[in-house]
């Protein structure tokens, strides 16, 4: 089943989108006007998760987070933290850092792949966070550290593996349909 949408389609921020970037379809032309055939039942290229972050710019916003932090570490690793440890805080924030910036960069070419280096980056950079403040706890207090780590990445784990609930309706109306 498909339909039939002019080319000028609204993007979620309320711009318009008249070229083939926006969703998913082919291009086709119908006499003098454009017009663009959308399959009901596609998924979207771009995960869930990823949009959220896109709307809310959530990427950006991680990223100068983890500027101003890697620069912060570097400049009091003299005064307390060992070389291994600064090491590896320093090591995940360039790997989050260098996997969110080719994730914003690479949205216009491949979505799915962007999508997934900017969740990829987004929780390098969180454990990273998380890693450096337990380092200023008292040691019998790092666990609680570790614990807000968990708890700050249970929403990206569960809107992973959860359906939504639009999508759960959209599936019974399928189901009803006799529409696999």
């Amino acid at each position: 089943m498909s339909i039939i949408v002019d080319v000028s389609l609204p993007t979620d921020d309320g711009a318009t989108c008249p070229s083939n970037a926006c969703g998913t379809g082919s291009a086709t032309t119908a006499g003098s006007s454009q017009a663009r055939t959308f399959d009901l039942y596609r998924p979207s290229l771009v995960h869930r998760m990823a949009k959220l972050f896109q709307r809310q710019k959530l990427g950006k916003a991680v990223l100068e987070f983890a500027v101003s932090m890697t620069t912060g570490l570097l400049i009091s690793q003299l005064q307390g933290l060992t070389h291994l440890q600064a090491s590896a805080i320093v090591l995940a924030l360039s790997l989050g850092f260098t996997s969110l910036w080719n994730g914003m960069l690479l949205h216009g070419i491949c979505p799915r792949v962007a999508s997934a280096l900017e969740y990829i980056g987004m929780g390098i950079i969180l454990v990273a966070f998380f890693g450096l403040v337990s380092l200023f706890l008292l040691p019998t207090l790092g666990w609680a550290c570790w614990l807000c780590c968990g708890l700050s990445g249970l929403p990206f784990f569960l809107r992973l593996v959860l359906p939504r609930a639009d999508e759960v309706a959209s599936s019974a109306e399928r189901l009803d349909q006799g529409i696999v």
